[in-house]
């Protein structure tokens, strides 16, 4: 059924959808405001309850197949053939792959074991194979380069190569005098890392533990003092810890065969004693992937330091002590 209506002298069609227009558009003639009267029909009010109950219903009806339908969070997940919770299953993975981060940098790569991760790893969108600029490859570098290092920091603190030195120190080269030390103990190395736009890691880093003696072997002059053709006494000491290295001839030759050329393009991470007399350097690198490396390392040491020592240790320390007694006298 339709009716018209006249409206501000205008006619209009009535329509089923009428009323609800007019409430939506908020019509209302200017008698109506006057006597507050509903621009709604009983009937009109009738049939948008009616509408509304059942648009009700089937926004329910939808909701409820939607949620069933939707896909569920999952509570547990499938590692190595055990089921891990959620938050177990992450730390589980998380742990994981910081054990296989340390393991990288001990190895002097940037690149993990991904055969001992439980599925293949996904990097971010951002973090795809792609031109780095020199910002990001700082960004890139640094982290890594910090990590070699505090890596071969507590390699050398837990293998104990100050305590080495101090024996050296005491009960080979006998030098025990507190007030007048002939040798000196101090940390020493160097961070030397180049990472190719790959990745690759190209290592020469070395960190460890120096004993040294300011005194020339030979003559017992100190060192900085000028020698008779103009030039001043040098240094004399031994460097011991651990490092990368890249040129075969400074490894043993017990072992120098068993490095590929690729680990010394790399570096080859080995224990290290190096030699500094009168400005010159003999450096015996023992590779940690050979099966003696201890024990190697070990006799080539105490060679080294008795072959090293300081002459007449004992004369200076005697010597040392008598001004002490002396200036105390």
């Amino acid at each position: 059924m339709k009716t018209i209506e006249i409206i501000n002298g205008q006619a209009r069609k009535i329509t089923p959808l009428t009323p609800l227009r007019r409430g939506i558009e908020g019509i209302l003639t200017k008698q109506q405001i006057g006597r507050g009267e509903s621009i709604l029909t009983r009937a009109d009010k009738e049939r948008i309850k009616a509408d509304a109950k059942h648009l009700d219903q089937i926004s329910k009806e939808h909701l409820t197949a939607r949620l069933a339908s939707d896909p569920k969070i999952p509570t547990h997940i499938e590692m190595f053939g055990k089921t891990y919770t959620f938050y177990e299953g992450f730390v589980a993975y998380t742990e994981l792959r910081m054990r296989l981060e340390r393991e990288a940098a001990a190895r002097g790569e940037t690149h993990i074991d991904e055969s001992q991760l439980p599925w293949r790893p996904h990097p971010l969108p951002e973090q795809q194979e792609q031109p780095l600029t020199p910002e990001q490859r700082m960004q890139r570098d640094i982290p890594i380069v910090r990590k070699l290092h505090a890596q071969l920091a507590q390699e050398v603190e837990d293998a104990q190569f100050d305590q080495i030195a101090k024996y050296i120190k005491t009960r080979q080269w006998r030098d025990n005098n507190v007030l007048a030390p002939v040798s000196t103990i101090r940390q020493s190395g160097q961070v030397d890392v180049t990472i190719q736009d790959d990745g690759t890691v190209i290592n020469r880093s070395r960190f460890g533990v120096t004993i040294s003696y300011a005194q020339d072997a030979r003559t017992g002059d100190p060192v900085g003092k000028k020698k008779p053709d103009g030039t001043r006494i040098l240094e004399n000491g031994i460097s011991i810890g651990i490092g990368y290295f890249g040129n075969r001839e400074e490894i043993i030759p017990e072992a120098r065969e068993s490095v590929s050329n690729e680990d010394l393009e790399k570096g080859v991470k080995a224990l290290f004693i190096q030699r500094l007399e009168a400005g010159k350097t003999k450096r015996y690198v023992v590779p940690l992937a050979n099966g003696e490396a201890q024990k190697e390392f070990v006799e080539y040491l105490y060679e080294a330091a008795e072959l090293h020592s300081p002459q007449e240790v004992r004369s200076q320390a005697r010597r040392g002590r008598q001004k002490t007694y002396q200036a105390a006298a």
